[in-house]
């Protein structure tokens, strides 16, 4: 499942998640399927992941979570998904980042994603 997430093969992942294929299966690195697709800004394999339950309260190595990704990158379908299953919002890294610390300092541009995370609840 996490090498067809990385390469977007969608009718694969569709296909693996229906024979049961572990939605929260982690790389060495504690990265999950919903954490790759949220940092390529695949917003179809998302809505895919989540419908199959996908965790997205899980933290990777670094504590980071699917929405850190998303947020890191502007990825503003993926996050509005993420948010709408009610994750941590002020979840923070190895490095004491939330989201919207991420959104902040890297996401180019940042606006919307940080108005976004801002109604959603997040502590600024």
């Amino acid at each position: 499942l996490m090498q067809a997430v990385k390469a977007s093969f969608h009718d694969c992942c569709r296909v693996l998640l229906s024979a049961k294929a572990n939605v929260n299966a982690m790389d060495i690195y504690y990265n999950t399927p919903l954490m790759l697709a949220c940092e390529q800004g695949d917003a179809g394999l998302v809505e895919m992941l989540l419908d199959f339950e996908a965790d997205v309260r899980r933290t990777n190595s670094g504590r980071n979570t699917a929405l850190h990704s998303a947020a890191q990158w502007a990825h503003e379908d993926c996050a509005r998904m993420l948010i709408s299953k009610n994750p941590d919002l002020d979840a923070q890294d190895a490095q004491w980042r939330t989201s919207l610390m991420l959104a902040a300092a890297h996401a180019q541009p940042a606006d919307n994603m940080i108005r976004m995370l801002v109604k959603a609840g997040c502590d600024v």
